[in-house]
């Protein structure tokens, strides 16, 4: 038998692990964890970055989340993606937590290779 100890450990490893693997994907720029108190627990963003983003982001998600429900009570917000003309925003809402993800764009990514191989020539 397991003890509920050892349970939490295992599905706290698990967490590090899957944002471990997220944070390694080569377009990913940020990752903030959030507790349900709203502050950042974990980020590889310095920290003023990481306030700015999860006080922005949950108030979109807050916003987001009323708008799933009025128009759907039975419904419920999952995943709230923002894109941006250089960046895309993922926000995740977990059980009592948020995970905040940055990431560029690839086709952004892409114009600037384009615009830097043009500037060389």
């Amino acid at each position: 038998m397991t003890t509920l100890g050892n349970n939490a450990a295992d599905e706290n490893q698990e967490i590090v692990q899957q944002i471990e693997r997220i944070q390694n994907h080569k377009n990913v720029q940020g990752l903030i964890l959030v507790n349900a108190e709203g502050n950042p627990i974990r980020s590889n963003l310095d920290n003023s970055t990481s306030l700015q983003y999860t006080r922005h982001m949950e108030e979109l998600r807050v916003i987001t989340d009323h708008v799933v429900r009025d128009l759907d009570p039975c419904d419920e917000l999952v995943v709230l993606r923002v894109r941006t003309k250089v960046n895309e925003i993922m926000v995740l809402p977990e059980k009592g937590c948020l995970v905040v993800c940055i990431q560029a764009r690839e086709d952004h990514l892409d114009e600037v290779r384009i615009e830097g191989k043009q500037s060389q020539s």
